[in-house]
């Protein structure tokens, strides 16, 4: 394989979100911290460009007001105080349906071997640690004067080589090259790296590898700028929501949260009945257990209902939270198909590829949040059972009332006529309290409707 990268260049992306949906409220400090982020990283840059290619920078800010939220979605608009400056290096910020996003590119002049394309780059921060920060890429783009001589498989292993150069995969070319998603044109070379199988890799990365005769025409700065760009930022979404999942801790937090509400519902389950030994029956010397039901009391399932309806609460707002990432993850995988299927590359078994490598991430979150519905339901149908049993206690309560205050009503009848023979209030007495108990028995409902 004998292929030379002419002018490798390197762009180094950072994507921000411009609000959590959840809370508009925060639109104002996540612009803060996009703009912060921002200004320390051009800080960096602007001297690197002095001090390695003698290049003054102007001065550039982000064009956002910190107090304003951004009032509507664009597909792609330039938030840089002015238009980026001309030739390499370079650097330009952007908002982005509900994203922000900056970067900044640095060229190496010459032709090299794919191993030996090493663009200097500046020594930026490491990304802040923000709940607005989804993550960071690179695209790597060079250009080939006998691109027409080298079929997908050398353009792919070429491609390997220049990722490897870079530092950025600690690991050897052959991996990288076997996880790399690749499509090649007539007239350019895609490859994607599959950022799923190197977890300890932040950064996602794709390769642009244009022939040299047309690396000035129109569509190419559409290819590079536009549809390259959008693919790596849905991978570094699909990778950010991955890392929340998997990484961050939130599944775990998840099942935490199942395996709490579960232990509540098995303890309910196991508190409705006390086991005790049987001493009438033996069979060859084996006790045998019977089981007493256990009368809850009405506090018994007041608590059990309030420790259950938190422990709820708590469990279905984590499930939301990977369910907007499943939302967030299926239209990222729908946006490949879109993009790829679109000018200029306009060939879809690349967004397919892209789909059947990362979706499993997917299809993860879904398959445990059918396990999460079954422990809801569960929680849902406990708590439904026990407003039940307390309906239940509620009215015995009522009749022993009802019961209580019929006989006090008989014994102070009698009270109030100290003339009646002995006899004859005993005979009341047993006729009044069978009476209440008749009622209370057999016309509960229907007395209560009547004096109501």
């Amino acid at each position: 394989m004998n292929i030379k990268l002419h002018d490798p260049t390197v762009f180094r992306v950072y994507q921000w979100l411009q609000q959590d949906p959840k809370r508009p409220e925060t639109a104002s400090e996540f612009v803060r911290a996009f703009k912060e982020h921002f200004d320390r990283t051009f800080q960096t840059f602007k001297e690197f460009c002095k001090k390695e290619f003698q290049k003054e920078l102007g001065d550039y800010r982000i064009d956002l007001d910190e107090k304003e939220k951004p009032k509507r979605r664009h597909v792609r608009k330039r938030v840089l105080s002015s238009e980026p400056p001309e030739g390499f290096p370079s650097i330009d910020a952007h908002m982005q349906l509900d994203m922000f996003y900056f970067y900044f590119l640095v060229l190496r002049e010459g032709e090299f071997s794919p191993s030996e394309a090493v663009v200097p780059m500046p020594p930026v921060e490491k990304p802040p640690e923000h709940e607005a920060f989804i993550g960071d890429g690179y695209i790597l783009y060079a250009e080939l004067k006998d691109f027409d001589e080298h079929d997908e498989n050398e353009l792919k292993e070429a491609s390997a080589e220049f990722i490897e150069a870079q530092k950025i995969v600690e690991d050897t070319k052959d991996n990288i090259s076997e996880n790399l998603i690749t499509l090649k044109k007539d007239n350019f070379f895609l490859a994607f790296l599959n950022p799923l199988a190197f977890r300890d890799v932040p950064e996602c990365i794709a390769v642009v590898l244009l022939p040299q005769e047309v690396a000035q025409e129109e569509w190419t700065m559409t290819l590079l700028y536009g549809s390259a760009m959008d693919i790596l930022l849905q991978i570094i979404r699909l990778s950010y929501i991955y890392r929340v999942y998997e990484e961050n801790g939130l599944r775990e937090e998840v099942f935490d949260r199942e395996r709490q509400l579960d232990g509540l519902l098995r303890a309910l389950a196991a508190s409705g009945t006390e086991v005790g030994r049987n001493k009438r029956f033996r069979r060859r010397s084996i006790r045998l257990k019977r089981r007493k039901v256990h009368k809850f009391t009405l506090k018994e399932l007041e608590d059990s209902v309030i420790r259950i309806f938190e422990e709820q609460k708590r469990f279905i707002e984590d499930v939301s939270q990977v369910q907007e990432l499943i939302n967030a993850g299926k239209i990222a995988l729908r946006n490949f198909e879109l993009i790829s299927r679109d000018k200029p590359i306009e060939d879809g078994t690349l967004g397919n590829s892209l789909v059947n490598r990362m979706k499993f991430v997917v299809e993860q979150m879904e398959g445990d949040c059918r396990f999460f519905d079954i422990t809801r339901q569960q929680a849902e149908l406990a708590l439904s059972s026990i407003h039940t049993r307390t309906e239940i206690e509620e009215n015995r309560a009522e009749r022993v009332l009802a019961i209580l205050f019929g006989i006090f009503v008989v014994f102070e009848f009698i009270q109030a006529f100290p003339e009646i023979p002995l006899i004859t209030r005993i005979f009341i007495s047993i006729f009044g309290i069978s009476t209440v108990f008749y009622l209370v028995k057999h016309k509960f409902e229907k007395l209560t409707r009547w004096l109501t």
